[in-house]
């Protein structure tokens, strides 16, 4: 029988700062540095009466019955590794972090567990590097009867726990603070040097700015930019050097004093330039770089059936303007959301101008069309909207619906003369020609546009495919039908369209380059694609379409960072453009900055109150953080505002995986794969996840099928097609369909889109299960010879890593297969140690290995962490099946220790969790013998 009861107890929870960062680096030196501070802490836990339990690779843990000790231990513990750093270069240097608390605990066959366990983890991770937090019970236990000091740091919340936690830091002793006030006069200096270097610069700018004279507010801008700067100068100077807790408040001072002294730089040399004391009145001249909208010409014919000429005439116009260089052409999308956020005057009307000069807009084209007895008149201006002052009229009559449209070079010229563009550039016509002579076409292009800004991708098709019908010449239009494709979930077919288009097409330089950059990114040819997007920036700097679609190429080659910078500059040149906050809050998510994230949603749901996608990346932020029950409420909120919104179904979905409701999971998976009016790209998400959670549940025949049913479709995506066939295979072999198995995960193999690893690890796996050892190390050894990367050095070195992690894992586990299982044990605790991604849960493998071996305790901690291993941030729901066999091996350990009552437990736990499985599966029967099993 297991002994369980509870018991107040003193954790003292450690953990290496930076492991991973320094196994990459170096993994056979980093193992050995941490080998001899795991042989400190054994010793002086041993030498305060502590008891560790729980360690498991970097993180240790022991027990004390005397908060006292606990204290003096983690001090001790500190101050030889302090000792021990100082003898070793900087990047050899591996220091931890202390966490103790006092609490509540529930001991089970010598492990511990409960609250008193995990707020012990979650203080230490708040600890600085070389520091010791403590918990307000520890310090009411030991502030009279320990001779060292604290700093009172106050309440903090931590990761699933429900209250605040009052925390203490343990004051360092005299050699720390030496060190403390080395590291702040160290700052001073930074501090001082910046300002020397800001003053040279800055008078060598003033000489230029006098000679050359240039305008009021460029020394200005300098001192801005010195003094932003000079923040995050002083930022970096108090994040890279150790103050410990005693010197806290020096960082806090220095960031106050920084932050004070750049916002009185700034308004001591704005006040002059933003609140002149002598008032001038200037009369308006063309600026530098305007911002100019096109604004929807007014339909006053009173004909309906020319009113979507009133925005063909303004895109007309604005991918004239767009040509130039000189010239930042407002998108559509920004230019709506002014609109929309226009609050009306006291009389109900919207001034437009005024609301574009608030939306840092500089000037608009508008006009209107109406009818006179000798035809259409078309009337235009461009007006200075910062003075409203009308800069260039036009007028054009006698005009047939015709010729109307061929009226949009005209007015590009009005407006580039307005504007002080040189006379250099010229003004293509082949839009504005294609649209004279194709009007129905061209009507039904913009329709397509107009539906895929809305994300309709079927109507978008539908209309794009009827200009192309009129016009089969209409190059554009077939530009624009292959990024439908795409979004919709059908690469090749986009990558068709866009072979369609011939390379002498009488197109802009502009589009020509767009066209390149598409063939480059649908083909995930991320560095090509970066390379003409940036070649069209430099000729074209002011293009929010071009500057999109980079930002697309980074997203596809995951440099998240370059991502964010240039979303960045295109929201200083479209503030309003909502759609640019919500990527920008996405993007931020995914690098795990969830304050930004949350600003940038902020912001988007400013322009679009009730947008349910708005919503949806609300809940992911909440999951991110913990938050289940919220992330459901956002979700359930979204799907209010619009039932049919699939996003946020399939986020649903995955949310009531994670809160363990997997058969309404399934349930809404099941109906997102099948739904016809679900797009594509979303069918395919939900079928890998519907895959994963059926084989997690013992269901292998449904979740080869619900990949089998969509193959086609996720071919046309390409991406994920290698992806499908491989976990088909998987599925199969799981019901001993060995043959058609192997087809499958062979074709996955030859088709990966980029390096093989997975499908090679998947193949190994197939062949040691079919007892072919030999053949699984020869895939091993293939592994280990992948060529490298072509994506460059970065990514070449995390296939290194995936690969090489992959390969260890795998020969450790052919080691098992074969009987050696020492060899296996200690191979594979080095392969979980290694830095990279893990096709399968590599702490199962290890855990069966150490059940092998007789280390039936080691053996029951790494199965338990498998069983509960999950990243919040990435969910991977095709890791099911190994947390589900994790709890039946957690009942084979504890039935080879002779706890059969606790083996019962955990195999009726999975028996709940495989109720469904299909017949004849031998874990399940397995875990029926154990849970039947006799106690005696």
């Amino acid at each position: 029988m297991s002994r369980h009861n509870r018991k107040i107890a003193t954790i003292l929870a450690a953990d290496v700062v930076d492991y991973s960062r320094l196994m990459a680096a170096a993994e056979a030196p980093t193992l050995a540095a941490l080998k001899v501070r795991r042989a400190i802490f054994d010793r002086l836990v041993d030498r305060f009466g502590g008891h560790e339990f729980g360690s498991v690779g970097d993180s240790l843990m022991a027990q004390f019955g005397s908060a006292v000790d606990a204290i003096e231990c983690a001090q001790t513990i500190q101050r030889e590794i302090a000792a021990l750093n100082d003898s070793l270069p900087t990047v050899q240097r591996m220091f931890v972090r202390v966490g103790v608390n006092l609490g509540d605990v529930i001991e089970e066959d010598g492990a511990l567990y409960g609250d008193g366990v995990n707020v012990a983890a979650r203080v230490q991770a708040l600890a600085d590097p070389g520091g010791v937090l403590v918990t307000a019970s520890v310090h009411e236990q030991v502030k009279n009867k320990f001779a060292g000091q604290f700093h009172y740091l106050g309440p903090r919340r931590v990761k699933n726990i429900p209250d605040p936690v009052v925390i203490y830091a343990l004051l360092a002793g005299p050699e720390h603070r030496a060190r403390g006030v080395k590291a702040a006069r160290r700052i001073g200096m930074i501090a001082l040097g910046y300002l020397l270097c800001a003053a040279v610069i800055g008078f060598l700018v003033w000489l230029v700015a006098r000679r050359f004279h240039s305008p009021d507010w460029t020394i200005a801008a300098f001192v801005t930019l010195a003094a932003i700067g000079f923040v995050i100068a002083m930022r970096r100077a108090t994040s890279h050097v150790s103050l410990g807790a005693h010197f806290r408040r020096v960082r806090v001072l220095v960031a106050a004093s920084a932050v004070a002294l750049a916002i009185a730089a700034v308004v001591w040399v704005w006040r002059d330039v933003l609140w002149p004391t002598s008032v001038t009145i200037v009369r308006p001249e063309p600026r530098s770089q305007p911002a100019v909208a096109v604004a929807a010409f007014r339909n006053l014919a009173g004909d309906p059936k020319i009113d979507w000429m009133s925005e063909g005439i303004a895109n007309l116009v604005r991918d004239g303007l767009a040509e130039s260089s000189h010239v930042v052409v407002v998108s559509p999308t920004r230019w709506q959301t002014v609109l929309r956020n226009a609050a009306p005057d006291e009389s109900g009307v919207v001034d437009v101008f005024t609301a574009a000069s608030k939306s840092g807009i500089d000037y608009v084209v508008s006009g209107e069309f109406l009818a006179a007895p000798d035809g259409l008149v078309l009337t235009a201006r461009l007006s200075d909207v910062t003075v409203g002052v009308e800069i260039a009229p036009y007028r054009a009559s006698g005009l047939t619906a015709q010729s109307l449209l061929g009226e949009a070079t005209s007015l590009v010229q009005m407006a580039k003369r307005g504007l002080g563009v040189p006379h250099t550039e010229t003004v293509a016509s082949f839009s504005t020609d294609l649209a004279v002579h194709n009007m129905a076409a061209y009507e039904a292009y913009l329709s397509g546009i107009n539906y895929f800004l809305r994300f309709d991708y079927r109507a978008a098709e539908q209309s794009l495919r009827v200009a192309l019908r009129l016009a089969p010449d209409f190059q554009m239009a077939r530009y624009r039908l292959a990024h439908v494709q795409v979004a919709s979930g059908d690469t090749e077919a986009g990558l068709a369209t866009l072979a369609e288009i011939p390379d002498d097409a009488p197109l802009t330089r502009r589009e020509r380059g767009y066209v390149a950059g598409a063939r480059a990114l649908f083909a995930r040819d991320a560095g090509r694609a970066q390379a003409i997007y940036s070649k069209l920036l430099r000729e074209f700097p002011y293009d929010v379409e071009a500057r999109w679609l980079l930002v697309l190429a980074y997203d596809v080659a995951y440099e998240d960072e370059s991502a964010v910078s240039q979303l960045r500059v295109l929201l200083n040149q479209e503030p309003q453009n909502d759609y640019l906050w919500s990527y920008l809050a996405e993007t931020y998510l995914r690098l795990g900055k969830f304050d930004l994230a949350r600003q940038a949603l902020d912001r988007y749901l400013t322009y679009k109150p009730r947008d349910p996608f708005g919503f949806t990346v609300l809940a992911e932020l909440d999951q991110l953080s913990g938050n289940l029950d919220g992330a459901a409420g956002h979700l359930a909120h979204a799907l209010e505002l619009q039932p049919d919104f699939s996003t946020a179904r399939l986020a649903l979905a995955r949310n009531q995986a994670l809160r363990g409701r997997t058969t309404d999971a399934l349930t809404s998976l099941n109906t997102l794969t099948t739904a016809a009016d679900v797009p594509p790209a979303v069918r395919i998400d939900a079928a890998f996840d519907l895959s994963g959670l059926l084989r997690g549940s013992g269901q292998f025949a449904a979740a080869a099928r619900s990949l089998a049913d969509l193959q086609k479709q996720i071919d046309k995506e390409y991406v994920r097609a290698a992806m499908a066939l491989a976990q088909r295979g998987e599925a199969l072999a799981e019901l001993g369909q060995f043959k058609r198995a192997t087809t499958l995960i062979d074709e996955a193999v030859t088709r990966a889109p980029g390096a093989p690893t997975r499908y090679l690890f998947a193949r190994a796996r197939l062949q040691l299960k079919q007892g072919d050892a030999a053949g699984a190390r020869a895939t091993v050894q293939r592994i280990t010879q992948l060529p490298p990367s072509q994506d460059g050095a970065q990514d070449e070195v995390l296939v290194r890593e995936d690969a090489n992690k992959a390969a260890r894992f795998m020969s450790g586990i052919i080691d098992l297969a074969t009987g050696d299982t020492v060899r296996a044990a200690a191979t594979l605790e080095s392969a979980v140690a290694l830095p990279g991604y893990q096709y399968s849960n590599y702490k199962l493998g290890l855990a069966r290995a150490l059940l092998a071996t007789g280390r039936f305790r080691d053996a029951l901690a790494a199965a338990r962490a498998a069983a509960s291993e999950r990243d919040i941030n990435d969910i991977r729901l095709d890791l099911e099946i190994d947390r589900a066999r994790a709890v039946l091996l957690e009942a084979e350990i504890l039935d080879a220790m002779g706890d059969r009552s606790a083996a019962r437990k955990r195999a009726r736990a999975f028996l709940e969790l495989w109720h469904a499985s299909d017949p004849g599966q031998a874990d399940r029967v397995r875990a029926e013998q154990l849970a039947n099993a006799s106690t005696r």
